[in-house]
């Protein structure tokens, strides 16, 4: 009886093997798109705790901390370990107490309900090295179900755009912002925007406002082909394609040689976290007034981690440096609080005196 069941182990072991390297490639190609993503998954798991159980919720913290770390990590050294099992370890492994097999597929089955659940929720689309270094186009749902397809560049969300019939609406509570242009006195027919990214905003303002018309202006061509690929773009310049520029080129480049002026400019010029340091400079803003027609608004989002020291001592500096520039400088709080743990402020510079009551001193 001890005989046949070694035979039978020894059978068994090189089939096991083998499902288990194929099944670890695939997870080390995975740890590979999940990487950037991963720091996102501590807070998924608790938004979704009732759904993954409170043990998954309270391992939240250290899978955000360290996912993006170990993943391709873990994935290797699984992969090596399956090749020395193949070697004939798996035959040793077999012959301790069935109790222990069971504890180990039953952990290997719980492991891979997690990871199947963490990519079911991301739903990765693509990875694509930009300036900001690797960027991802994911999926994943809001609080009220909506699926919201994001790109992912540095750990932090750069752009989002609903799906199918809600291509057109804003996610983000500072892009709604931008729209508090039209609650000044300032007419407004030609707008530019700096920072491109997916598109989001300028696909709200041209298909809301058929007066107005866009330039957009976005350094990274595959940012570009992103948002022509996964955040319909392509549909943008088919409905609005007359009143839409697109120009590829650095921000402070296409200010200082473009001879067009426009009645606001928009300033959302990020790589990853990092703002533009160059428009956030004094020859940063006066290259911005130049650029608008007399009254002109410039609106800059702002981003401040609370978490980090002086979080809050960039924004003071930019209404410093925009006071320079400007008469008029305003900041409005604009933060989302389902989708960010950051701050998040538009800056509203102008030589036009405008009322906005949810304005903060500084």
């Amino acid at each position: 009886m001890e005989r046949k069941l070694t035979m039978a182990q020894n059978e068994l072991a090189p089939l096991i093997a083998n499902l288990a390297s194929k099944a670890l490639s695939q997870a080390a190609v995975h740890a590979l798109k999940a990487r950037d993503a991963a720091a996102n998954i501590g807070s998924a798991a608790v938004a979704h705790a009732p759904e993954v159980g409170a043990a998954v919720a309270s391992r939240a913290s250290d899978v955000k901390s360290t996912a993006a770390e170990r993943l391709p990590q873990l994935g290797a050294a699984a992969a090596s370990r399956a090749h020395s099992v193949a070697g004939g370890e798996l035959p040793k492994l077999l012959r301790p107490t069935r109790g222990k097999v069971i504890a180990g597929l039953a952990f290997g089955a719980a492991m891979g309900a997690f990871f199947a659940y963490v990519m079911r929720y991301f739903d990765p689309h693509v990875r694509v090295n930009t300036q900001s270094g690797p960027t991802y186009v994911i999926t994943e749902r809001t609080e009220a179900g909506d699926p919201l397809r994001v790109m992912v560049a540095g750990n932090v969300y750069q752009s989002a755009t609903y799906l199918d019939e809600k291509w057109n609406e804003l996610p983000f509570e500072y892009y709604r912002a931008f729209d508090r242009m039209f609650d000044t006195p300032v007419n407004i027919e030609r707008v530019l925007m700096l920072g491109g990214g997916g598109f989001a905003y300028p696909k709200h303002l041209l298909t809301t406002h058929p007066e107005v018309s866009m330039d957009v202006v976005e350094s990274d061509l595959k940012v570009i082909q992103l948002a022509l690929d996964y955040f319909y773009l392509d549909k943008l310049m088919e409905t609005c394609g007359e009143r839409l520029g697109v120009h590829e080129q650095d921000a402070m480049t296409y200010l200082q040689t473009t001879q067009e002026s426009f009645d606001v400019i928009v300033n959302d010029v990020f790589r990853g976290a990092i703002p533009d340091e160059a428009l956030a400079s004094p020859a940063g803003a006066q290259l911005a007034h130049a650029r608008l027609n007399p009254g002109g608004l410039y609106l800059v989002n702002v981003v401040a981690y609370p978490d980090e020291k002086n979080a809050y001592a960039k924004l003071g500096e930019l209404a410093a440096t925009l006071e320079q520039a400007f008469e008029h400088v305003w900041i409005i709080p604009s933060t989302d609080e389902e989708f960010s743990e950051d701050e998040n402020y538009l800056v509203v510079a102008s030589d036009t005196d405008c009322s906005f009551p949810s304005s903060i001193p500084y």
